[in-house]
């Protein structure tokens, strides 16, 4: 009963999905949109964003639960497959990066940031630097916990878990003060990119070893098996996931979002889902790294007003979420085929 393929690239949907929630709606809403429900001075999609501020948590504990099964069943192939995995993801990023840092920014008049100098357009290709699109921070780091996973997970087979699991805690908590305090430590913005990388994957390294040790300790069969018991486990856990909104919205700190997105990952995977359901998350996940890739620059580098124009954030999030599967699709009829030759006639050879 524990999560198969399958469930973590749905709930890794799911939290791209979220990402989009998270950058649509947790900016000041006036001369922007206009939302008609509200809590306070607050319109109620301000509560859904801040929730959806555990999304990379929510992809890191999907990355080390997957990567720590691989590791088991397939250890002399592990580094192997996680070298083609990288290299998909960075063929991917490079193909957007050209298309809209490269072509459209220089087609709309925004060559002086997109592509701008020779040393932004480096450090952006290398993944270094996410000036061209503040959502690819995480692709570097990323790529740091997929090639850092031997040591995590060797580390978690030999130490006793529960210590490095607390120490990545601390080093959690290290990360966020960082981040929050001091994310400026150098005028030398080699120096000040290294020291932005290490804070951030500080925050990462805590839920991608809860996800690991998830699946080493059979987590998901446990509380599978507890709430089978329920009388009714759908409607309770729906009930639980908007409770774990309400409680956000007291405590809006993004320290918690590591908690929020771990308790998120429980329930939603606790819930039985009908066929349509099943089938609509299939067909996200499938988009779902374009649909991190390019959502940025729809909303707030390119097309801003022509994102926000339905003005009401259902309708809006409906749209923008639209037109980015739309382009994923145009991306991938580049990227597939692409992907296809390398991988098969070049690099497995």
């Amino acid at each position: 009963m524990e999560l198969s393929k399958q469930q973590t690239d749905y709930t890794k949907g799911i939290a791209i999905a979220m990402m989009l929630c998270l950058h649509l709606f947790n900016k000041d809403y006036q001369g922007l949109f206009a939302p008609s429900l509200f809590i306070g001075s607050q319109p109620l999609s301000y509560y859904f964003s801040l929730f959806c501020d555990c999304c990379v948590c929510i992809y890191c504990f999907c990355s080390g639960y997957g990567l720590y099964i691989t590791y088991q069943n397939k250890p002399t192939t592990f580094v192997s497959s996680n070298r083609k995995r990288l290299l998909k993801l960075y063929l991917n990023y490079w193909l957007v990066l050209l298309v809209f840092a490269v072509v459209l920014g220089t087609i709309l008049g925004k060559s002086a940031q997109y592509p701008g100098s020779w040393s932004t357009f480096i450090y952006n290709f290398i993944s270094l630097d996410s000036s061209y699109n503040g959502a690819w921070w995480f692709i570097s780091c990323y790529a740091l916990l997929v090639l850092l996973a031997p040591v995590i997970f060797n580390l978690l087979e030999k130490a006793n878990p529960y210590l490095v699991l607390i120490g990545t805690f601390v080093l959690y908590a290290i990360g966020y003060y960082a981040r929050i305090k001091i994310p400026v430590i150098s005028e030398t913005e080699f120096i000040q990119l290294l020291w932005h990388q290490a804070y951030m994957l500080a925050n990462s390294i805590f839920p991608f070893v809860i996800g690991a040790m998830a699946f080493r300790n059979q987590w998901f069969s446990a509380w599978i098996k507890r709430i089978q018991s329920w009388s009714n486990p759908n409607l309770i856990l729906l009930v639980l996931i908007g409770l774990l909104v309400v409680a956000h919205g007291f405590v809006p700190s993004l320290f918690v979002a590591v908690f929020t997105g771990i308790a998120f990952v429980f329930l939603f995977n606790g819930l039985q889902l009908s066929t349509a359901v099943q089938r609509a998350l299939a067909y996200l996940s499938t988009h779902s790294t374009n649909i991190w890739l390019i959502h940025l620059f729809l909303i707030s580098s390119f097309a801003q007003s022509w994102s926000y124009a339905p003005q009401q954030p259902v309708l809006i999030y409906v749209w923008v979420l639209g037109c980015c599967l739309l382009i994923s699709h145009l991306i991938n009829w580049i990227y597939l085929p692409l992907q296809r030759y390398l991988f098969t006639n070049r690099i497995d050879q």
